[in-house]
Parts: C-alpha cells; sequence; structure tokens
C-alpha cells in the first residue's frame, strides 16, 4: 500500500495538468455568508447613512435645479435690459442727428441767447498759459491739458435769461467761460475740449456741435515746424509728419490738398506758409503732374491778413495779447 502524497509538499511540477486544476479549484470552500454573519445594528447604522447620503443628494439637486432656473431667469432679464438699452442708446443716437422737436427748438433758442454775464476768460487763460509754459511740446501740453480739464457742461438760467458755460478743471476748480473764447481756441486745443464735453442734455450736443464745426473751419496748426501739422477731418484729429521719409508715405493729391489748405484757410502765418513753400518744392521735385494736379483743386480767395485791431484767429489765440486786453476791459462786459 503506498503512501498518499501530500498537494501541500510537493511542488507543483510533481502533478498533473488535471491534478494542478483539481488542486486551485475553490468550488469545495464554504460559503461567505456561512463565514460571516453581520452585525445588525451595524446594518442599521449602514442604512440609515445611505438614506441620508440619498436625501442629500436629492437636496443638491433641486437646489442646483433653482441655482440654473435663477441664472435662466436673470440672463433672460439681463438680455431684456440690453435689449432696451440697445433700442434707447439708437433712439439717442438718431435724435442727436436729426436734432428735431420742440426741446431741440427750445435748447437752440437759449444758446443763441448772447453771454452777458461776468466769466472767467482771463483766469481760464492764465491757467492754460501756465499749463504751456510746464509742457511747452505740444503733445505734452494736450496730454496734461487732458488730465487738467475734467468737463464742460452748459446750463439756461431762466431768471438771467443767459446761457453759462462751466470749465472743470482739476488744479484751479470750476470756471465760467465764454463760448467766444471756447470757439477761438487752437486745433489741438480744441480736439481736448471737444471730448471734455458731457453729451448728456440738448445744450450740451449744441456746444459739442460748436466745438467740431469751429474745428473743422480751423486752419491747420502747425506744432513742429516744419516737420509737423495737425488737421482735423470731421471725426478725427491726424497729425501729418512732413520730413522727406514721411512725404514717401502720402500720395501726391493728399499733399497737394495739404499744400492748397495752408494757403487758403485761416490768416495769413510765417508758419503756414513755410510749410506750404516746403510741400511745394517737395512735389515740385518729386511729383512730375504736380502743377496739373494743383490747377485741378477748386480755386479759393487767397489769405486774409489779420487786421492790427483784432487779437486772436481761429486757428491760434494769442494768449498773452488777450490776456492783456481782458486786463483793460471792464469786469462783466457786455458780450454780443
Amino acid at each position: 500500500m503506498g503512501i498518499k502524497p501530500n498537494k501541500k509538499t510537493i511542488p507543483e511540477e510533481a502533478f498533473g495538468k488535471e491534478e494542478v486544476e483539481e488542486a486551485a479549484n475553490f468550488e469545495d470552500w464554504e460559503d461567505e455568508a456561512d463565514l460571516y454573519t453581520p452585525d445588525p445594528l451595524f446594518q442599521k447604522e449602514l442604512k440609515k447613512q445611505q438614506a441620508e447620503l440619498r436625501r442629500k443628494e436629492d437636496e443638491n439637486a433641486k437646489v442646483s435645479d433653482i441655482i440654473s432656473q435663477k441664472l435662466k431667469i436673470q440672463k433672460a432679464e439681463h438680455e431684456d435690459k440690453q435689449r432696451l438699452h440697445s433700442i434707447h442708446v439708437k433712439e439717442r443716437r438718431l435724435d442727436v442727428r436729426m436734432k428735431q422737436g420742440i426741446k431741440w427748438d427750445k435748447a437752440r433758442e437759449m444758446f443763441d441767447i448772447p453771454q452777458r454775464g461776468t466769466n472767467n476768460d482771463a483766469t481760464f487763460l492764465k491757467l492754460l498759459e501756465k499749463i504751456r509754459i510746464v509742457n511747452p511740446d505740444n503733445s505734452l501740453y494736450m496730454k496734461a491739458l487732458k488730465e487738467d480739464i475734467l468737463r464742460i457742461t452748459s446750463a439756461f438760467d431762466q431768471v438771467r435769461q443767459e446761457l453759462f458755460i462751466y470749465v472743470s478743471s482739476a488744479l484751479e476748480g470750476s470756471f465760467t467761460i465764454s463760448l467766444d473764447l471756447l470757439q477761438r481756441r487752437s486745433l489741438s486745443e480744441l480736439w481736448i475740449l471737444m471730448s471734455k464735453v458731457k453729451r448728456s442734455s440738448c445744450l450740451n450736443e449744441l456746444l459739442y456741435d460748436r466745438f467740431r464745426d469751429s474745428a473743422m473751419k480751423a486752419s491747420p496748426q502747425v506744432v513742429h515746424f516744419p516737420y509737423e501739422v495737425k488737421i482735423y477731418r470731421g471725426t478725427t484729429l491726424e497729425t501729418v509728419r512732413l520730413d522727406p521719409d514721411s512725404m514717401k508715405l502720402q500720395t501726391a493729391m493728399q499733399l497737394v490738398k495739404l499744400e492748397n489748405l495752408l494757403r487758403t484757410s485761416g490768416f495769413v502765418s510765417v508758419e503756414k506758409s513755410e510749410v506750404a513753400d516746403m510741400i511745394s518744392d517737395y512735389c515740385t521735385e518729386k511729383i512730375p503732374r504736380y502743377a496739373q494736379m494743383k490747377n485741378r483743386l477748386k480755386k479759393i480767395t487767397t489769405q486774409p491778413v489779420m487786421p492790427s485791431g483784432v487779437v486772436s484767429e481761429s486757428d491760434r489765440v494769442l494768449d498773452k495779447d488777450l490776456l492783456y486786453t481782458l486786463q483793460e476791459a471792464e469786469e462783466g462786459e457786455i458780450r454780443d
């Protein structure tokens, strides 16, 4: 009688394939339920926690739905407000462009009444002169002026039946300025003043239009003689450089029109004449058909010479002369 081999001590190689499979068979193992009996209290606590977890998940789902619905409502309200705002903006732009109706007619009547009150023109000019002395370069002067002038508004005094224009300055406070003084500023200054008008009423819109009309009628401003000229083209203030390299980038017609504008707009000045001559010399040398292009332009009367009694002009206010005149004038003079 042979000895039965012990599978636990004999290596796996000693068995055949069938015997290995038989040794790895776990079907004869006892059921897990028979080996472990769960604690009833543990099962109860587990079910309680699972129920609590499901309840919280349901609550979170409900809160998420509420938040989602609220966001949808807020988005719809925002879209409605944006649509109404767009409609209001379009109506406002159309109203400003057309300027028709009773309120605009009334505003024009108010705006056309001469200013008769006392204005701070001399103080305002001194402020501009102070800023210009600190910033002799025109680009720095424009930047400093833009930072100092906070806003420009207009109002009509029903008792005095007079229009008042207020300029708010960061350095010197508020000024009451005459419209005539503001309109006779340089082109660069008009551009800054125009941007500071608070366009929130019919009177302010008419004031903005006066600035724009003055800028369009003003002649080009020579700021860095003889290489830089400023021109207002209806919506933007352009800087035209006139050194040889920059003039190569300009078209022939642009140079011809600029020369014509320098010779025909505003009053005669030495700076404008010299810049126009410089453009003419360049075009004569570089543009073969320059004479023909120049003859095509509409003939305009030549520039008048500024009268000796006039202390200011459209393209540049002579601030020092104007200051002396204002000091001699009676305070509170009638301004027609």
